[in-house]
């Protein structure tokens, strides 16, 4: 029975997939059976998941429920890392662990590379210089409290580690400090006045990145990015901007982000696995009818909800309603009523 859930799932996807099981009255039983125990409210992908995979969904450091994340994941934890501890358990091992086996090698690589992208965006090499922490130090060294109990506690720290309670009497800092050479110390005293330069200007990585981001959407996915670049201030807020195809002149509005580049939905409509065949046949016809642009499967007219077919150069949208999941067995009544 798993084998054949799995097969269904394969041929169906993960959205659909779920219809197919429960269409199917001696595998939805199977399913139902093996979950009966189960007494909190869970979804039907995850009734299914749990059908087929022997899985403990209580935290056992919490007592927690487990959040179900899909199929295909399975579950996670029962929160964040800020507030779950298994969580932040787990992320705190895995990090320790993949640390533990860098080389020195790698080591050096990860700290030169951090310390060229900081010098690059801030000026300087070390994060407590730039000139948002030199201001929060200035404020808070203003104090002269502030200034004791950061001092005390450096000396109960270095007392606590190495038994003295300044670092430069610590043998090897003793032993740097009177082998290091004349060379040596030019160096290290001109990267010091270099760090020192705090002269970052972050409209001017504004205008470098506008000008990757606009090319790469060009050449790549022929797709125009429909922005002043004095309007550009970064992509963390994942921004909502205006797109065009240069294929098929279509222009629409979209939250830009690095992991689901912006695709035109004319020249690359929804897959079909995904709609009914009665759709399919309609919109088939309409296809034979009209030769303007066709948008199946639209998210963004009427956000969050979904039109079958839009017709933008016409501003005509047509919703397809099977007769079964909208009458009154199917559910449709509720759904008139609310």
């Amino acid at each position: 029975m798993k084998d054949k859930i799995l097969e269904i799932f394969k041929n169906m996807g993960s959205k659909h997939f779920s219809k197919g099981i429960k269409s199917d009255t001696k595998i939805w039983n199977w399913v139902l059976n093996n979950t009966k125990n189960i007494t909190h409210t869970i979804s039907m992908s995850e009734r299914i998941y749990l059908s087929i995979n022997n899985i403990e969904i209580i935290c056992p450091i919490s007592n927690k429920l487990k959040k179900f994340l899909t199929f295909e994941k399975g579950y996670g934890f029962c929160g964040k890392t800020g507030i779950c501890a298994c969580a932040k358990k787990s992320v705190s091992e895995n990090v320790s662990k993949s640390k533990q086996e860098y080389s020195e090698e790698t080591k050096k690589e990860i700290n030169k590379k951090r310390d060229d992208t900081t010098f690059k965006l801030y000026g300087v090499t070390n994060n407590g210089q730039t000139t948002v922490a030199r201001e929060k130090h200035k404020e808070f060294y203003k104090n002269e409290d502030n200034v004791k109990i950061a001092v005390k506690k450096c000396e109960n720290t270095m007392m606590e580690r190495y038994n003295v309670n300044n670092g430069f009497k610590l043998p090897k800092a003793t032993y740097i400090r009177n082998n290091i050479s004349q060379t040596k110390k030019a160096d290290i005293s001109k990267k010091a006045q270099i760090t020192r330069k705090i002269n970052f200007d972050p409209s001017k990585y504004w205008n470098i990145n506008y000008i990757k981001i606009k090319n790469n959407l060009n050449n790549n996915f022929n797709i125009e990015l429909l922005l002043d670049k004095n309007d550009y201030c970064g992509v963390t807020t994942r921004p909502t901007w205006n797109f065009k195809c240069n294929k098929c002149a279509y222009k629409w509005e979209q939250r830009f982000d690095y992991s689901n580049f912006p695709k035109c939905k004319i020249c690359n409509p929804v897959n079909t696995i995904y709609i009914s065949q009665e759709e399919i046949s309609l919109l088939e016809y309409i296809k034979s009818i009209y030769s303007g642009s066709i948008i199946s499967g639209d998210n963004d007219i009427i956000k969050p909800f979904e039109v079958d077919i839009y017709l933008p150069e016409k501003k005509l949208a047509i919703e397809y309603n099977g007769l079964y999941w909208h009458s009154e067995i199917g559910g449709g009544k509720k759904i008139w009523l609310s």
